[in-house]
């Protein structure tokens, strides 16, 4: 594998790759099949720099890259032409060099993650696309561009909110760089706003034989990634232990260990870093667009201590009224786990509940008590006790009765054709089932109340027990022979690349 970086040359010194990142573009000349302008995007480490430009008539952003660190842009064009065939990576289009730089090509987006979630002052286009799109949907495409990624053994070793960008629907063609890119009054009109995985610089691209690889760390004991929202494994020495416990801050409160390093990487642990780490960084990431900007392991000065703790705090998230709040929370939980082992997979992530529909979340529990019904072993599997842990995620000290919580109308209702055991989850998985197959037979008052199938309808026995879905689901996730049954297997399937 080729390394990341490259020492700097003998006789070459830090004051002249300074003194070179700091020169500016050449604004109007044609590079091979570039054209640069000097409008100035954004900046990154080690004098890199994102100009606006040309190529073959559409708008492009133009990464400028030092050639003192020519490994790092050479791997980062590597994995960019492996990767980007998918809409939720950032699209690449070609290289060109010129003087001590190369010119790295990409699609022009309208800002980060960042700058849209904490409103940035220049990133108003940025935050009107965002704004276009469902919170859950944001989430989904992000998961998309990993497991597309992730299947091509990619790892991409610095997800973070900044490495996140939006653009607008694809059908919006980005014009030549003489005028506004994105000019149309409504720019989210007939299409959904996209977001991007971007900034390969530190991503592993793993040998057909490999599942995993040995971590590396900088001449400052810092592994790859970033601060704050790097995995715990990545800790995995001595001096990045001490640097994320005992990191720094001056009188401006800034913690100066939370930073990209993307400096001179000396070597690995014998820790080996898998796909995981990228789960970790995107579980971060989840919740940082959920609850606007918050971190899920708390401010910089107490993150990394934390995050080495394994001491996420999902209270605010649970409690709040975000559609899907505790199925986001689980999977969260999960995706940050101190254990990388326990973290689930990209296509995992896909699948989780959180991302269902009302109809297939109503279809899950019709198949869940079908079951039931059918296979005596599961009826015993499906303890008495869980049904504290189906309806309020925990277990009381006093018996759970179900219809206590059912409104009026459906009470009135239930005794009319069979009786029910208002202790068991498998009787309430029953009512369930029963009245969405007779829906148009009952009363309209009791239509009513129940709402409309299957988002209302839904609603009504998931605002009443917000646990029921996901106790469900890892009843049938862990036994091996209901999750790989026809009926189960559609629920667990990761959708095609």
């Amino acid at each position: 594998m080729t390394p990341l970086s490259r020492p700097v040359k003998d006789g070459e010194s830090i004051e002249r790759v300074r003194a070179l990142s700091g020169q500016a573009g050449p604004s109007g000349q044609r590079l091979g099949a570039i054209t640069l302008s000097d409008q100035v995007l954004g900046y990154g480490s080690h004098g890199t720099v994102v100009y606006r430009g040309e190529f073959q008539g559409r708008a492009v952003a133009v990464k400028r890259l030092l050639l003192d660190f020519y490994d790092v842009a050479d791997h980062e064009v590597q994995v960019l032409q492996e990767s980007d065939t998918h809409p939720n990576v950032i699209r690449y289009f070609c290289t060109e060099r010129h003087d001590h730089f190369m010119y790295i090509a990409l699609e022009l987006c309208c800002g980060s993650l960042a700058d849209a979630v904490m409103q940035a002052p220049k990133a108003a286009l940025a935050q009107q696309l965002l704004a276009a799109i469902p919170r859950k949907q944001v989430l989904h495409q992000l998961a998309r561009g990993l497991y597309h990624l992730h299947a091509l053994k990619l790892v991409h070793r610095d997800i973070k909110p900044q490495n996140i960008l939006i653009a607008p629907p694809p059908h919006r063609r980005r014009r030549a760089a003489a005028g506004p890119a994105f000019a149309d009054s409504n720019i989210v009109a007939g299409g959904t706003p996209r977001v991007l995985i971007s900034d390969f610089g530190l991503s592993r691209i793993l040998d057909d034989d490999e599942s995993s690889f040995a971590n590396t760390f900088t001449m400052r004991g810092i592994g790859g990634g970033t601060v704050g929202w790097r995995a715990p494994e990545c800790f995995d020495s001595p001096d990045a232990r001490n640097a994320a416990i005992n990191g720094t801050t001056d009188s401006t409160g800034t913690n100066h260990t939370s930073t990209t390093d993307r400096g001179l990487l000396v070597g690995g642990s014998r820790r080996r870093m898998t796909r995981a780490v990228d789960i970790f960084s995107m579980g971060c990431v989840f919740h940082y667009v959920l609850m606007d900007g918050e971190h899920p392991f708390g401010d910089r000065l107490s993150r990394e201590q934390r995050i080495l703790a394994g001491r996420p705090d999902l209270r605010a998230l649970q409690a709040s009224s975000i559609p899907s709040a505790i199925e986001a929370a689980d999977l969260i939980a999960h995706m940050v786990a101190r254990d990388e082992r326990s973290r689930p997979s990209a296509a995992s992530v896909l699948v989780h509940p959180y991302f269902w529909d009302a109809a297939q979340r109503l279809a899950f529990l019709q198949d869940v008590s079908d079951c039931l019904e059918a296979e005596a072993r599961l009826i015993k599997a499906a303890r008495e006790s869980a049904m504290a842990e189906a309806v309020d995620g925990g277990v009381p000290a006093r018996p759970v009765f179900w219809d206590r919580r059912l409104d009026t109308h459906l009470r009135r209702d239930l005794g009319k054709f069979r009786k029910y055991d208002a202790t068991r989850l498998r009787d309430l998985l029953r009512i369930i089932r029963n009245k969405k197959n007779h829906y148009q037979d009952m009363p309209e008052p009791l239509r009513l109340a129940l709402g409309d199938i299957p988002d209302g309808y839904l609603a009504y026995f998931e605002s009443r027990f917000p646990y029921l879905l996901l106790h469900c689901y890892y009843f049938v996730l862990e036994d091996d022979s209901l999750r790989t049954a026809t009926i189960f297997r559609p629920y667990f399937r990761a959708p095609a690349l």
